[in-house]
């Protein structure tokens, strides 16, 4: 990449996050204070290249810190949905010890009533989610996918880790069916060993955990809940969107790339009971898919970066593409805010289809933040 472009993809970033504090302003009377006092440093990448910011580790909440540096490698465009980035965070010591030290809190009783699942074992007190058992901090609930691999087979990982407890849709005799051939003839005692909720279909009821955990958060965090999107650029941004809150409020956002039906659940779980924002990535493999997590996630605040070729094999066209990105403008309410990239055509055209405010940046001159 050449200087040039160098310098034309930092003033994107900048145009992008000077519509941002105007946005998330516009959503509330939040004001200008909502970025803080301390100007965000940025320091550049490995190779020396590009300026870029804060890289969240893990689903964290980030606040009121003073961050000192912000360096995040460069993301490959291609599948960027589904890229995590690799960063180094330099900060302050005050900043560290605000890194993830609480999830929200929660019983197994809440869980089997939110998802209409039913209770095995006895109550536990929860904190958090996964569907990882690698990366399990005891007392979270362990969420088994089933995908290439069938999480079920991890429970007793998840068990010995310290799960408080589990999802299974292997409910046993007179239990609820399973995904994936996972049925009531497929139970296996390590599935239903300590406290586990028998669901018909663990990743719908991971989604609708997630809407209930946003609900939860609703009093605390009202307006300021930010969905990003767009071919290229959501980490960065989120990333930026996330350091900016930070300095002023707590905010929960999206732990590296975690931005499909499991990430964003997870991210909602694993806020903070007293964070006051929520950012929240949202990548896409199809249509329909950004909208589910609107569903869940319910954004006030909207970004789309670009739109770009990464996913041309899946939706044919960029047209199509730019059709599945606007599926998060379309899910704005009325009162919330739209933040569109002025120099994407595409990206411009969705303003028609949103009712929210609209702010848009870049070079055009009749971008809103130029």
């Amino acid at each position: 990449m050449g200087t040039r472009q160098h310098l034309a993809q930092g003033g994107r970033t900048s145009r992008c996050f000077q519509a941002f504090r105007q946005g998330i302003a516009t959503a509330g009377q939040c004001g200008h204070c909502i970025i803080g006092q301390h100007p965000l440093a940025a320091a550049r990448d490995a190779d020396g290249g590009d300026v870029v910011p804060l890289g969240i580790e893990r689903a964290q909440h980030v606040c009121c810190g003073d961050a000192t540096d912000i360096v995040l490698g460069r993301l490959a465009t291609k599948d960027d949905d589904h890229m995590g980035a690799r960063v180094r965070i330099h900060s302050s010591p005050r900043y560290l010890a605000r890194t993830l030290s609480s999830r929200m809190r929660f019983m197994a009783t809440d869980v089997a009533h939110a998802v209409n699942g039913e209770l095995r074992g006895k109550n536990a007190h929860l904190s958090g989610a996964t569907f990882d058992s690698r990366t399990l901090v005891m007392g979270q609930l362990f969420v088994p996918i089933v995908a290439d691999r069938d999480g079920h087979d991890f429970i007793p990982d998840a068990l010995a880790r310290g799960a408080g407890a589990h999802l299974t849709s292997r409910g046993g005799a007179g239990g609820a069916g399973g995904v994936g051939g996972a049925g009531a003839g497929n139970a296996r005692g390590d599935d239903l060993r300590g406290t586990a909720i028998v669901v018909p279909d663990t990743l719908e009821a991971l989604r609708t955990l997630g809407r209930w955990a946003r609900e939860s958060l609703s009093d605390r965090v009202e307006h300021r809940v930010v969905g990003i999107t767009g071919s290229v650029g959501k980490t960065t941004t989120k990333d930026l969107a996330a350091a900016a809150i930070g300095s002023a409020m707590k905010v929960a956002a999206s732990s590296r790339s975690f931005n499909n039906d499991q990430g964003v659940p997870i991210t909602l779980l694993n806020a903070p009971d007293d964070c006051q924002a929520l950012v929240l990535e949202m990548g896409m493999r199809g249509h329909g898919e950004i909208t589910r997590l609107a569903e869940v996630g319910l954004p006030h605040i909207g970004i789309v970066t670009a739109v770009a070729e990464a996913h041309s094999a899946l939706l044919h066209s960029l047209d199509g593409i730019a059709r599945a990105k606007g599926e998060l403008v379309e899910a704005l309410p009325s009162s919330g805010v739209a933040i569109l990239n002025a120099d994407d055509d595409r990206v411009l055209a969705m303003q028609s289809r949103t009712s929210a405010r609209v702010i848009t940046f870049g070079e055009a001159p009749t971008a809103t933040v130029a």
